[in-house]
């Protein structure tokens, strides 16, 4: 197998890897959106609950709504956690994502260049063999 083949075969297994680590940093994007989507209405519930001291609201005892207050508060703390380990997947992924696009660009030069040197090998190849053939054709007449 000629070098070109297996640089191709090489560049097909790196597209392949890039592939996966786009697919993986799309998923992480995604899920992150929708920790951060999750994060965000628990922060506008906690906002929106958000009461001074000593004032009830439609018949809710104040020790209800704080302990509910609390427990929005316990949620919001944990989805934020959350948000941040998911963000950190994401991140990881995507630094993995573009060593992968490094990696498919450098092969896509190295085989571009692979490609030009066998045509030019194969040019002077071909050259050589036109003059030796014209040599040799011109050596046949002359004698």
């Amino acid at each position: 197998m000629t070098s070109v083949k297996l640089l191709a075969r090489w560049l097909q297994m790196q597209q392949l890897r890039y592939d996966k680590a786009l697919s993986q940093a799309m998923l992480a994007r995604q899920e992150f959106q929708k920790q951060q989507q999750q994060l965000d209405y628990l922060q506008q519930v906690q906002s929106d609950y958000d009461c001074a001291e000593g004032t009830t609201m439609k018949s809710v005892a104040l020790a209800g709504r704080k302990n509910f207050q609390q427990f929005v508060q316990d949620m919001s703390d944990k989805q934020s956690l959350q948000v941040q380990q998911v963000e950190e997947k994401w991140k990881n992924l995507t630094e993995k994502l573009t060593a992968e696009k490094k990696k498919l660009q450098s092969i896509e030069k190295l085989l571009d260049r692979q490609v030009k040197k066998e045509q030019k090998t194969a040019y002077r190849a071909e050259a050589k063999t036109l003059d030796e053939w014209q040599a040799h054709r011109h050596t046949e007449r002359t004698d």
